[in-house]
């Protein structure tokens, strides 16, 4: 909890997410808004939904998140074009509303371009950005005066991408004073399976496929740069592993199905909501994440590979099960080779190969990894301790 006595006591967390989308970005604003709550903050979020709402029991059960206290400010656009400044619209609203009505004094938080720039540039008020992407066009315009301007405290999700941001927009020593780098997180459960009680799950909900097989797992897009065309050459290599791929659309998978030659121990599993995306890694023997140097988020030209601060790092690392991951150098600031993971270069079906064929041979490393992993999330890359980081940094230079 933070202390009683600081200045600000809710925020207002507005964001360009739609809810039910299947994006990332959409869980990590709902943790954070979470984690908030969690340490004694009334949490005030604007968000968009795609379906009709659901009740809160229903969008706690599909995304597995606790999200009783925070108070939802829900639309329903219909289209994603112009989605962040409708967003940003309907914020300044209720800002001003519960400012002058109601003499609130909010502590602002946004992953909104649009409405950063409105609060911190047009309007002067001292507010919380949280960066993820580097912007181009009218964007790249919007995201240098907000990165020059003193009113706002920039929080960004690796120190690859602060450092990109300072070269690129060639910002003074006081963005570097006011900026600060937070990792992603996650949230380690009391549920970590025993491997006999794993054993039996899988037969429930895996029926179908090889129990005297191991269960390699692979969660995500099926987005460009992924390693998709990594994990078929591995599972040609592997034929004793049955390889699980969750996540994708219908369609997306019934292209790649007709593009490839997909080998028999590959299983598409499709897409699974949040709170079940969690429970089934958990299920698996090793954990993929086989990013290549290109990585796309389903935008054109935009390539993630350099900044990225994957949210499923994190999930992977709080499941109790070992993660393989690609050598890359942005994913470094979190993993650490054989401590936290093992590390295999991207490009290389055999090195994955031996990767694997080296946690499925120790269970001592196996074991040792999982903890590791486990104790990194609990002391370094939680959500509550990220929340608590935030609402200091704000309270520091308010």
């Amino acid at each position: 909890m933070v202390q009683n006595t600081m200045k600000y006591k809710e925020v207002l967390y507005i964001s360009a997410s739609t809810l039910f989308s299947g994006s990332a970005n959409e869980i990590q604003v709902l943790n954070m808004c979470s984690a908030f709550s969690k340490i004694g903050i009334k949490t005030n979020l604007v968000i968009n939904s795609k379906n009709k709402q659901k009740d809160l029991k229903d969008m706690i059960e599909f995304y597995g998140i606790d999200l009783s206290k925070i108070n939802f400010s829900i639309s329903k656009f219909k289209t994603l074009r112009g989605l962040e400044f409708l967003l940003c619209l309907k914020s300044l609203f209720l800002y001003f509303k519960n400012r002058i009505i109601y003499k609130k004094k909010f502590f602002i938080f946004s992953r909104n371009l649009y409405a950063s720039f409105l609060f911190g540039v047009i309007f002067k008020e001292h507010i919380c950005f949280e960066i993820h992407s580097i912007e181009s066009g009218f964007r790249e315009i919007i995201q240098k005066l907000i990165l020059k301007n003193n009113n706002i405290q920039c929080i960004c999700i690796s120190n690859s991408l602060k450092n990109i941001l300072i070269h690129k927009y060639n910002l003074s020593k006081n963005f570097k004073k006011r900026s600060y780098v937070l990792s992603d997180c996650s949230t380690v459960d009391d549920k970590i399976f025993p491997i006999n009680e794993k054993f039996i799950l899988r037969e429930e909900i895996f029926g179908s496929l090889d129990k005297n097989k191991n269960f390699i797992g692979y969660f995500g897009s099926l987005h460009e740069g992924r390693g998709l065309s990594l994990i078929f050459k591995l599972a040609e290599l592997s034929q004793k592993n049955n390889f699980l791929i969750f996540g994708g659309k219908d369609n997306d998978i019934k292209k790649i199905k007709k593009l490839k030659n997909i080998p028999n121990n590959i299983y598409f599993m499709g897409y699974v909501s949040p709170a079940k995306s969690k429970k089934f890694m958990k299920l698996m023997d090793v954990l993929l994440m086989p990013y290549q140097q290109k990585v796309g988020i389903g935008v054109k030209d935009i390539n993630t590979a350099e900044i990225m601060s994957p949210l499923k790092m994190f999930e992977y690392m709080a499941s109790g099960v070992p993660l393989i991951s690609s050598d890359l150098k942005v994913l470094k600031e979190v993993l650490n080779n054989e401590k936290n993971c093992l590390l295999a270069q991207y490009n290389d079906p055999r090195s994955w190969y031996e990767r694997i064929e080296q946690l499925i041979n120790s269970n001592q490393l196996s074991i040792k990894i999982s903890k590791n992993a486990i104790n990194d999330i609990e002391n370094h890359f939680n959500w509550e301790k990220r929340a608590v980081s935030i609402y200091k940094i704000f309270n520091d230079e308010s």
